[in-house]
């Protein structure tokens, strides 16, 4: 710049000190222009000072004093030789920045222009663009991670590890439950694969089961209507040609007088059928049965495991006493309640209605598997019980190992319980009836009355429905016996006791129906012949398994 020198000059107008930098040369004239800031707040491109060394802000207009090029930061006397109070320092020095690239230059000299006229600052060009695009795109992500969020929870599920279903699960499942199907009937009838589509979003188990409907068309003709002289229970195929049922369902039936049905099968299939013992365990309560029947066997469940509210379908043949039939393969619904342990025998209760005849008839799961055998049924509470499935698997197991001379003398021993159970049962009646002679007979003579006055009140309690019941429950029960006690398949013991309870029965009941002798002889006699029944029904109940309060 030749002899020029950097000036610092103090802008001073009503109080504000203003600080800028000037290059100026000693004959006054200016080489550069300078930037300063007014009270009011603008920055001001000054490119030029009067002699008198003032200028004019172009946004308010104020006065702005400059001092002489030589003068000193210091000088108390400026140019014009008014007196003046020495400046004070600023604040902060304000300081020049660096100069800018071209672009940025331009940007800024266009930006005080712009302050200067008094209008306002605008951004750059693409800043407001970039913010706009770069905020949309940030919520056009945000909205597409909801969505996916959304569409993928509801068609995969909770995110958690599902273990894969059986194979026979998904072959036979996967199918909507009766109440979520629509009432088209077509569509209940649509192939298994197109049951298993649904609508969009929604998500069905592959474990799910099949409808009760489903259970009861797949597993319906091969239940059984087990039928003999006494009652009739139920029962189902547990493998090709063998009906397991309860031990108690045919327990006073002679194997030549059961007849087994199967009312849900085809007239040709319907039977009845003639059948033989394979196993039996009264213990238990379980028993299966041999008949030429070609019908399809159910699926026994061997490794299922108790779990209260499992839902179940139970098929049997429950007998309606006041209209003296049965009904064929009835179905009920309902699920498990709890696991019991009586007498050391595991049992499951039934949340599920069951009645007389429902006994030996299958319990079904969602598959239409058998996880259980009605058994039980506690009067008072109305509630049933059923024998674990892999109690059944046991049974054919051991039916399979079985030779054919067990299997024929466990055909033997079972009618000779079934006489024995008769014979008891028909006995027992005139035993209690004997108990009533001698009791009011004792009752007479303490209120001093003759004995034959109790007597008589007892005998017209001897009703004509239970002579009735005598007649119902002996039958053939005199050949029958008399047939057992020559087969020598029986041990002699066993035989013996036979003979001996039949000859109890009889004393019994030609005492309760001509009482004879004096008080203390028929007296005598009743109970005598009461503690004889006691002692050889306790002696035949150990040789069959029979428990006494069965």
């Amino acid at each position: 710049m030749g002899n020029d020198a950097k000036l610092t000059s103090m802008l001073e107008f009503c109080g504000s000190r203003l600080l800028g930098a000037i290059e100026r040369s000693d004959n006054g004239v200016d080489h550069m222009a300078i930037t300063v800031k007014c009270s009011c707040g603008r920055s001001i491109l000054i490119k030029a000072v009067s002699a008198t060394g003032r200028a004019v802000c172009p946004v308010c207009g104020s006065s702005l004093l400059v001092n002489s090029p030589g003068a000193k930061p210091h000088d108390a006397t400026p140019r014009t030789g008014r007196k003046v109070d020495p400046p004070a320092l600023p604040r902060s020095p304000i300081v020049t920045p660096p100069p800018l690239p071209v672009g940025a230059a331009r940007t800024t000299t266009d930006t005080n222009t712009a302050n200067a006229r008094g209008k306002p600052a605008t951004d750059p060009w693409g800043r407001i663009p970039l913010r706009v695009f770069f905020g949309v795109l940030g919520l056009a992500l945000i909205g597409f991670l909801a969505v996916w969020i959304a569409v993928a929870s509801r068609v995969s599920g909770p995110f958690r590890d599902v273990p894969a279903p059986p194979e026979e699960a998904v072959a036979k499942a996967n199918t909507p439950r009766e109440e979520d199907r629509s009432a088209d009937d077509e569509t209940a009838r649509l192939p298994e694969q197109a049951r298993k589509t649904t609508a969009p979003g929604r998500m069905i188990p592959e474990s799910r089961g099949l409808t009760t409907r489903e259970v009861v068309e797949k597993t319906g003709e091969s239940v059984a209507l087990v039928k003999g002289n006494h009652g009739s229970g139920s029962g189902f195929l547990a493998a090709t040609g063998l009906v397991a049922t309860n031990a108690h369902v045919i327990r006073n039936e002679t194997l030549h007088s059961l007849e087994i049905y199967f009312p849900s099968a085809n007239d040709g299939a319907r039977g009845p059928y003639r059948a033989s013992l394979g196993y039996e365990n009264s213990r238990r309560d379980l028993a299966i049965l041999k008949v030429a029947a070609s019908l399809p066997a159910l699926t026994v469940s061997s490794d299922y495991h108790f779990k209260g509210g499992d839902e179940i379908t139970i098929i049997g043949n429950p007998g309606v006493k006041f209209i003296g039939t049965v009904i064929p393969n009835a179905v009920s619904r309902g699920v498990f309640s709890a696991e019991i342990t009586w007498k050391g025998l595991r049992y499951y209760q039934l949340g599920a209605s069951v009645n007389h005849g429902n006994s030996g008839g299958p319990v079904l799961d969602s598959t239409g598997k058998v996880i259980g055998i009605v058994t039980l049924k506690a009067q008072e509470e109305a509630i049933g019980f059923c024998i674990p499935a892999e109690d059944l698997v046991t049974a054919l197991a051991n039916l399979r190992v079985a030779s054919p001379e067990e299997i024929r003398a466990a055909g033997r021993k079972h009618d000779a319980a079934a006489v024995f159970c008769l014979l008891r049962e028909t006995a027992g009646i005139y035993c209690r009836a004997l108990e009533a002679y001698v009791s009011r007979m004792d009752a007479s003579v303490l209120q001093g009355r003759s004995p034959n006055e109790g007597l008589q009140e007892v005998a017209l309690l001897i009703s004509r429905a239970l002579r009735q019941k005598e007649v119902e429950s002996t039958g053939d029960l005199s050949a029958q016996l008399s047939e057992l006690v020559r087969d020598q398949d029986l041990p002699a013991e066993t035989r013996s006791s036979l003979r001996e309870l039949w000859t109890t029965y009889a004393d019994m009941k030609s005492y309760v129906e001509n009482p004879r002798g004096t008080y203390q002889s028929f007296r005598a006699r009743a109970i005598d012949l009461k503690d004889r029944f006691s002692h050889v029904v306790k002696d035949l109940e150990l040789s069959f398994g029979i428990e006494s309060d069965d």
